[in-house]
């Protein structure tokens, strides 16, 4: 086959906002078409990774494609992969054009639609047209709309963790229950800070003890200012009558010096005792003074210690509360994602009777997945996979050496019954459908 062998279709080009919504209506009405699916009527591709020029016509829901390794196999379903959903398939092979060659090119026709890929050293370009004729101005948002996980592999899915089973399975039933595994966890490991600030808060406020009684700092503080006065008076008091009297006493001995000295210090006396007159016994007086300013001073310092263990125990009382509220509200978001999740799983429609899935995988009748038999893993995985593409019928099995007679009969009674097409990579295959691929080109 050469370059001019591809068959081609005259296209239209979209040219207004009427042929839009012809568009919309036309896509809808292909996911509609449950009767009639699409799968490949006809695969066509040059120079795509090893492959020079093929053409494959499916005649049967099993396409085995066969030969020794490095020939071109794995280019053929690389070749329909990246067709039909670029993205993550365009990325995974950088280099889509053979070695050597210029330019490739891939075409895939599913019967009411053809979607052709075309390759060059510097840029892609894709077209997607109906069966009449029309090319879609949004190609890729086609088949997003239209493709499924064309590469799903029944046989790796038996391979992948109990996790990524899970989410496999979730992707294909359109699941986004990652979305709220992230958001439990979010809030699940918020509730266990706050909690842990809960507890730490609680104990804190424990070792405050009891509030006590009540103490008025302000009276206490006004008590301790008046007694201050009264004890500096005092104070004053005594010191300069003491001095006084030394003074007196000095002048009795100087008696002589002068009468009237003597007659003044005891005017200055006379004006001290009228001074003393209130607190008779000054030294006493004092005494008991310094004595209640001890206990004033000693009232203030427990009403400032009172003042600010109130003042904690309050901040405190007010972080336990709101720590407890804020740890009820993570409580009943965990809650509430509980309840969403198991409502979508209980409305999920489900491939297979008795499958589901918990936090760990994928279960079949309550039974974990990696417990089931062979056979068992074999018709779930094909389940799934055809779930994941129920419009564009088509399944990649890439590793299917691995297969024994008794498997691939079972996969091909299976895509019967569903209407699929399931293309298998195999080193050697006596089906009658085979396709040998040989230095990237289809001997017979």
């Amino acid at each position: 086959m050469t370059g001019t062998d591809v068959t081609r279709r005259p296209l239209r080009a979209v040219a207004s906002q009427a042929t839009l919504v012809e568009e919309s209506r036309a896509v809808a009405e292909v996911q509609a078409a449950g009767d009639n699916p699409l799968t490949v009527v006809q695969l066509t591709a040059e120079n795509f990774k090893r492959i020079k020029a093929i053409r494959i016509t499916p005649t049967g829901p099993v396409v085995p494609l066969t030969g020794r390794n490095a020939q071109g196999k794995s280019s053929v379903l690389d070749a329909l992969w990246t067709a039909l959903c670029g993205g993550d398939a365009s990325r995974s092979t950088p280099m889509p054009v053979r070695v050597g060659e210029k330019f490739a090119k891939v075409e895939v026709d599913l019967g009411d639609l053809v979607v052709t890929r075309k390759w060059s050293v510097s840029r892609t370009v894709l077209e997607v047209a109906s069966k009449d004729g029309l090319l879609y101005r949004s190609p890729q948002s086609v088949l997003d709309e239209l493709v499924g996980r064309l590469s799903f592999d029944p046989l790796a899915f038996t391979r992948l963790s109990a996790k990524d089973q899970r989410d496999q399975l979730a992707g294909a039933l359109g699941l986004d229950i990652c979305t709220l595994d992230t958001n439990r966890r979010k809030a699940y490991e918020l509730r266990t800070d706050l909690n842990r600030s809960l507890k730490q808060d609680c104990a804190l406020l424990d070792s405050l003890g009891a509030s006590g009684e009540r103490i008025d700092q302000d009276e206490a503080l006004s008590e301790a200012v008046l007694l201050r006065q009264d004890v500096a008076k005092a104070r004053e008091a005594v010191i300069t009558r003491e001095r006084l009297e030394r003074e007196k006493a000095a002048v009795q001995k100087a008696l002589a010096a002068s009468q009237a000295e003597v007659a003044r210090l005891a005017e200055l006396l006379a004006e001290i005792d009228e001074t003393l007159e209130g607190c008779q016994h000054a030294q006493p007086q004092l005494d008991e003074l310094t004595t209640r300013l001890d206990a004033a001073e000693e009232r203030l310092s427990d009403a400032r210690a009172y003042s600010a263990v109130a003042n904690q125990r309050s901040k405190l009382e007010e972080s336990v509360a709101d720590l407890k509220r804020r740890s009820a509200e993570q409580t009943a978001a965990i809650e509430k994602i509980d309840r969403d999740k198991a409502e979508l799983l209980a409305d999920a429609d489900m491939p297979v009777d008795g499958l589901g899935f918990d936090d760990d995988g994928v279960t079949l009748n309550g039974v974990p997945f990696g417990q089931a038999s062979a056979a068992e893993k074999l018709r779930v995985s094909m389940a799934v996979a055809m779930a994941a593409n129920p419009t564009v019928r088509v399944v990649a099995i890439r590793d299917g050496s691995l297969m024994d007679p008794d498997t691939k009969a079972e996969v091909e009674r299976l895509a019967t019954e569903a209407g699929f097409q399931v293309w298998i990579e195999d080193v050697a295959s006596e089906h009658p459908a085979r396709v040998v691929i040989e230095d990237g080109e289809v001997v017979s």
